[in-house]
């Protein structure tokens, strides 16, 4: 989920804290807390866990606003959005594949160094969405799968942390990132080529390989594996302009971002 997050345009995003408006009021708070300068409220949520920083941005339109920074943090670091997006990015050491030919003789991994390989992009790819460790259920409050479900419920919270809190409690934080309904594409800034990308869940799929009839089925990874791939160089690495192949993006600045076909005259669709 990192990956696609750090790819991911942040104006193309869904997970971007903006201010609300302050309702003009005549008659202003007088408690003693809501009178406090800015400067202590930012203090004590520094001392806050993220639950309770939540809650505390819930209480009203100004604490929100003050809030904002830390809420953006809880759902996504902005430093983090789109970190990698239009840099030329090369991943060095070699494919996934156990066994590649490249010049001076073939790269033979024994079988602990595969399987440490695999898992290391597996965890990145696949076993982030199932760690089951989220920062807003770090809190003491009996109470607050309760809260976060009425918050996920409602209509007057802000959508982007309705939508956040909503994912977090269902396990669908990737698919939150993503705008409802619009379609995404990985881009080769460089080479003026794209891949469509998935918005649905994190997952591998179950297909049957092309040429086979019988019921062999196997896992097709992720487009996001496939693009790890791409931009994985190893020396005389054999590339297929047909598809996104291995090494074939190594070195290009790549993005993600909604499809708008109108933009992409005189642009190459590959497989991915």
């Amino acid at each position: 989920m990192e990956v696609v997050q750090f790819l991911l345009r942040p104006e193309d995003s869904t997970i971007v804290v903006e201010n609300v408006d302050i309702r003009v009021n005549d008659n202003p708070p007088t408690a003693p807390f809501a009178s406090l300068p800015t400067e202590i409220w930012l203090i004590i949520l520094d001392y806050l866990d993220d639950f309770s920083a939540l809650s505390f941005a819930l209480t009203s339109r100004g604490f929100y606003n003050t809030a904002s920074d830390r809420l953006q943090s809880i759902i996504c670091p902005l430093a983090e959005l789109g970190c990698w997006a239009g840099r030329p990015l090369v991943r060095a050491g070699i494919s996934l594949d156990t066994e590649e030919e490249y010049s001076g003789g073939s790269a033979e991994m024994d079988e602990a160094g595969g399987n440490y390989l695999m898992a290391v992009i597996e965890s990145k790819m696949l076993g982030l969405r199932e760690r089951g460790y989220h920062t807003i259920y770090d809190s003491d409050d009996p109470g607050k799968l309760e809260i976060l479900r009425s918050i996920s419920r409602d209509n007057y919270i802000p959508p982007v942390i309705r939508r956040y809190v909503s994912a977090v409690l269902s396990n669908t934080e990737y698919e939150n990132m993503f705008q409802e309904g619009k379609q995404y594409i990985i881009r080769n800034l460089d080479k003026k080529e794209y891949v469509t990308f998935p918005t649905g869940r994190l997952e591998r799929i179950t297909i049957r390989p092309r040429g086979v009839f019988d019921d062999t089925l196997v896992q097709a990874p992720h487009p996001a594996e496939n693009f790890i791939e791409a931009i994985t160089w190893t020396p005389a690495i054999k590339t297929d302009c047909r598809g996104l192949e291995k090494g074939a993006w190594a070195g290009n600045r790549i993005d993600l971002v909604l499809d708008r076909r109108e933009g992409l005259d005189g642009w190459k669709q590959l497989q991915s």
